[in-house]
């Protein structure tokens, strides 16, 4: 019995440790950022009040996360790997969990089949290395699942408190966390109310206590509903989204380094494969289980409902209304989508053509977990070299990294240099009348005819954006100064930009040009 406990202590402290290092390598290597990481790192250097502050005025989603970073930063600082592993820690928090919590309920072999997808599924490697809160709505939404089962089996008040808690950790670091316990609260009514018929006084007080611990964020969610009406981002979702939402936890992304269009193909077909072996599993272990009765395959179905009711929810708003879901919103549920596929799998085991199907499948997913791991690789090792050539030609003359210059429409390039660069000075050309106060970024807005004396670098996009604002821009800039030097690097036009010698053209010289 002792030698058993051992193994099995040494299988998921093995599956554990591996998983969390090839997460950390990733982490290690991916010095570049995209806006959001930068927005995240940004946040993250404020003080907690000021964090609410910003996450109620400015930001779309609830603050838990960037109190959780802030606080994880006076620890290990605030880098850019730091940020990163501090979601590979969100992930490890969800293999954790499966090994100390989940075995106690559904058994050590669906435990160790969920830790094992968390590491081979291709979009673990976006949870693990994205600084958002993805990994840790994940983590929030599994744990509050797993709870709300025990409240529903036993009633104990701890039972309840654990469910509660995990429900509001969840509702605090995303929406799409908030919708999923709405639908775990919903769910759980109509069990205790109509099935059940017991517990309703317990599912009241916790549903009330809840309410008051999240009453004041609500205001917060009002307002930021009012905010999508009229200028949120998110475009209009289309039958090619929908079909890239369900492919989306397959792909390799990265730019899929160093496949061809050909290639391209064929993994998608076979990406499409996996998902029709999946269902075929679905279908078979739910046919038994509906027949059997069986209390596992139950527990799989009622899983995979509040993983697809969100996403569902999201995409009938999107149409009705305004387009609230992009495709890693999902991941915000993926645990309960990834502990349902383990109960399959776990049942699948015990026939034998579907015991071999499910080992194929799981197979074929580490394949493309491992593509989308030496994608990003070779993606990262290129873009490297993009990096290291941009800060070359930044620090080449010192006084030109002082100062950051862009249009409003190239803010993002700002906001990324801003963390390479923290001690420099970074200013955008903004519409006028527009509300944008740019937090948590210290960016100084300018007006497109505004002189600036001295030397600065010019940010743009390879292409032509911002309309007739920016044309103007350019042509006060081409008056008054000219290009020293210029470069391309991680999608940024870079020019060194120089007063002209002869003279400052005044306002009024340039309307008359």
């Amino acid at each position: 019995m002792r030698s058993i406990l051992y193994t099995k202590t040494f299988l998921y402290t093995f599956l554990i440790v591996v998983g969390t290092m090839l997460f950390l390598y990733l982490d290690y290597i991916d010095i570049l950022l995209n806006f959001d990481d930068a927005y995240t790192l940004q946040m993250a250097k404020h003080s907690l009040g000021d964090i609410y502050n910003i996450a109620t005025t400015n930001d779309a989603h609830p603050p838990l996360y960037y109190w959780m970073l802030k606080i994880y930063s006076y620890l290990f600082g605030d880098s850019i790997v730091a940020g990163r592993a501090f979601s590979t820690v969100g992930i490890l928090a969800s293999m954790l969990f499966s090994a100390l919590v989940i075995r106690k309920r559904l058994g050590d072999k669906v435990a160790t089949i969920f830790i094992v997808l968390l590491i081979i599924f291709p979009v673990s490697q976006y949870l693990a290395t994205e600084i958002r809160m993805y990994s840790w709505t994940m983590f929030f939404t599994l744990a509050s699942a797993i709870y709300s089962y025990d409240a529903y089996d036993k009633g104990r008040v701890i039972d309840w408190v654990k469910f509660v808690a995990m429900a509001l950790c969840a509702s605090f670091t995303h929406y799409y966390g908030l919708v999923t316990v709405m639908w775990m609260f919903t769910i759980l009514f109509f069990l205790l109310f109509f099935l059940k018929r017991r517990q309703q006084k317990q599912f009241i007080i916790s549903s009330l206590v809840y309410g008051v611990f999240y009453l004041p964020w609500i205001v917060r969610l009002l307002y930021q509903m009012r905010h999508v009406g009229h200028q949120f981002w998110i475009k209009p979702v289309s039958l090619e989204d929908l079909l890239y939402h369900i492919y989306y936890f397959f792909s390799i992304k990265k730019d899929w380094l160093p496949f061809d269009d050909e290639t391209k193909m064929w993994l998608m077909y076979g990406s499409v494969l996996i998902m029709v072996f999946i269902f075929i599993l679905l279908a078979d272990v739910y046919i038994k289980g509906y027949v059997r009765k069986d209390k596992l395959a139950t527990a799989s179905v009622l899983l995979l409902v509040i993983f697809l009711l969100p996403i569902v929810s999201g995409f009938i708003l999107s149409y009705a209304f305004r387009p609230i879901i992009v495709p890693r919103y999902m991941t915000c549920s993926f645990g309960l989508f990834l502990l349902s596929m383990a109960i399959i799998i776990r049942r699948s085991m015990e026939t034998r053509w579907f015991r071999i199907l499910a080992i194929l499948t799981m197979v074929l997913l580490a394949g493309y977990g491992s593509l989308r791991y030496y994608a990003t690789y070779r993606y990262l090792k290129q873009e490297v070299h993009a990096y290291n050539h941009m800060h070359r030609f930044i620090n080449d003359n010192p006084t030109y990294s002082k100062t950051f210059l862009s249009e409003y429409f190239e803010s993002s390039a700002l906001s990324r240099l801003s963390i390479f660069y923290p001690e420099s000075n970074y200013y955008v050309l903004i519409p006028e009348g527009w509300n944008d106060n740019l937090a948590p970024f210290n960016i100084k807005k300018v007006h497109h005819k505004q002189v600036f004396e001295g030397e600065f670098i010019l940010v743009q996009k390879p292409h032509e954006e911002g309309g007739v604002t920016a044309s103007e821009f350019r042509k006060a800039l081409n008056v008054n100064y000219m290009a020293m030097d210029s470069t391309k690097a991680l999608n940024m036009i870079l020019y060194k930009m120089k007063v002209r010698p002869e003279k400052i053209v005044t306002e009024d010289e340039i309307q008359t040009n």
